[in-house]
This record gives C-alpha cells, sequence and structure tokens, in this order.
C-alpha cells in the first residue's frame, strides 16, 4: 500500500504541474479579483491558506505583489500565504542510497525510488521552480503532497507556517472560507483559536451547503453564508465584497 501511496503522489504531482501549465496562460483568475478586495487596505496583516497543490493563488500574489515570490517566501509585507497540504513545487529529498540515477529518464527514477525496500526521506524542502521530482539539482526527490483518500490529519507544510498564523488567531478579525467542506481535523483545530468576536463569510456551491458547514465546523464566532459559489459570490451578487467592506 505505501508504494502505491508514494506512485500516487509523483502521478498526482506530474497531471497537476500539465494542467497549471495549460491554465497559467489564461488570467486574470478569481484569485486576482479576491486578492484586489482583501488587499485594499482594511487590514494590517493577511493570512491566505489554501488545501490545494497547485500554484495558481501564489501566482496571483505575486502579480498582485508586482513581484516573484520565491517559493520559500510564505509571508511578504503585511501576507501571508501557506499551503496546507504541500505544493507542487515542495518535496522531501530521497536519503537512501539507490545507485547512480543521474541522467536517468523520469520515469525509471520514479520506479526506482517506489520499489525501494526502505526509503529514507530527509524534511520538507522549498523548491526553486525549475526543480521538480523525482530531479532536482542532483537530488532525488518525492512530492511534498498529502494523499487524497489519506485522512489529512496533520499538515503537510513547514511549522512556522502554521505557527505564524498561531501566533495572529488573536487578532484576526474576519475570515472568509471558500470551497471548504471542513473535513481537515488539523485546520479546524487551528481556527478554534479564533477569538469570539470574529465574523466569517462561508462560500460553497449553495447557502444550504455553507449553512450546513458553518454548522459542522462550530467554530467561534459569527459566521454566514454565501447564497452560491466562489463566482457568483464574487462577480454578480457581490457579497464577497459587501463583506470585506462592512
Amino acid at each position: 500500500m505505501q508504494r502505491k501511496l508514494l506512485a500516487l503522489r509523483y502521478y498526482l504531482h506530474s497531471v497537476i504541474t500539465l494542467v497549471e501549465q495549460e491554465w497559467t496562460k489564461r488570467e486574470p483568475t478569481n484569485y486576482d479579483a479576491f486578492l484586489a478586495l482583501a488587499e485594499g487596505g482594511r487590514f494590517d496583516r493577511i493570512h491566505l491558506l489554501t488545501f490545494n497543490y497547485d500554484t495558481f493563488l501564489d501566482a496571483s500574489l505575486a502579480r498582485h505583489l508586482s513581484t516573484q515570490l520565491a517559493p520559500n517566501a510564505f509571508q511578504h509585507q503585511h501576507c501571508s500565504l501557506i499551503h496546507c497540504h504541500g505544493s507542487l513545487n515542495w518535496a522531501y529529498e530521497v536519503l537512501s542510497p539507490l545507485g547512480d540515477l543521474v541522467g536517468k529518464a523520469a520515469n525509471e527514477v520514479c520506479d526506482r525510488i517506489v520499489s525501494a525496500e526502505q526509503l529514507e526521506l530527509g524534511p520538507l524542502t522549498m523548491l526553486s521552480s525549475n526543480a521538480n521530482p523525482p530531479n532536482g539539482f542532483g537530488k532525488l526527490l518525492v512530492p511534498a503532497i498529502a494523499i487524497p483518500v489519506e485522512p489529512k490529519s496533520r499538515f503537510v507544510c513547514p511549522r512556522e507556517h502554521i505557527d505564524a498564523i498561531a501566533g495572529d488567531l488573536s487578532r484576526i478579525t474576519k475570515v472568509v472560507i471558500v470551497g471548504w467542506k471542513g473535513s481537515e481535523e488539523s485546520v479546524r483545530q487551528l481556527l478554534l483559536g479564533l477569538p469570539t468576536s470574529v465574523r466569517g463569510l462561508v462560500v460553497s456551491g449553495s447557502e444550504e451547503e455553507s449553512n450546513r458547514i458553518i454548522a459542522d465546523l462550530k467554530l467561534p464566532g459569527t459566521f454566514v453564508a454565501a447564497t452560491g459559489g466562489f463566482t457568483r459570490s464574487l462577480y454578480l451578487t457581490n457579497e464577497i465584497q459587501q463583506f470585506v467592506e462592512s
């Protein structure tokens, strides 16, 4: 089973990378519109949490800040971006000796890593954009992404990323939750540290779905449900803008 899960990490990384390369040609995105609202000078600090492995939000943030963020620069001025379940440009270095694989095809390297009897991995490393698993600057790499079929009971990101949010929880005044079903207990436990004065907006597929999520999360503060999904709430009903500006 562990070998299958390891192979799945490589498969997911490959597929999402190909999709991202195609979609990066299409901009702006909903992220750009949302960041324009959130970064409108209304807040001292903004924390962005994503459960996605792709770097669409990273790219939108880089466009909005008019600078290219390094993969390990999760904080910029008064804005933080945290990938809770890993990212395409994060990986674990393979420390186990697997023989000379320099110059070998990616699929051959993956096969050797996946079929290894014992596999010792180093700490999570944030890579430059041109160093993708399974090879990167002469190192063997395993994608640092959580497997969707596994219970996501822990974070797959550097500890300092979570600490940056935890240290600011008591100062947070507003929360916008988009498309999160609340199944990640590690994140829910983190957000239980929000102050009771916090106000929140939950955006899901429908108002009924959003209300169900609110009931399941049982977070401190006062949360209300949007009447529709992200695009509708962002452009058609302007519910997100009204909430941010209120």
